[in-house]
């Protein structure tokens, strides 16, 4: 699992806000970057790591609505 989705689901174990490679990511935002992320291929999961964390956030808010 790659350093950036293990800080995010420490957020979520945890229940509390947290810093992701210099971005501040509450709890919501967290778990639905986990939901986006656990729900795509291998191939997909890639190209959203390489993301930044702002923009996972809002990938994740527009596939979840």
């Amino acid at each position: 699992m790659p350093d950036k989705i293990k800080a995010i689901q420490k957020i979520v174990d945890e229940k509390q806000h947290g810093k992701v490679e210099g971005f501040h990511l509450d709890l919501f935002s967290a778990s639905a970057i986990l939901n986006v992320f656990n729900a795509l291929s291998e191939k997909s999961q890639a190209k959203y790591i390489s993301m930044s964390v702002p923009a996972m956030a809002n990938t994740a808010f527009k596939l979840l609505k």
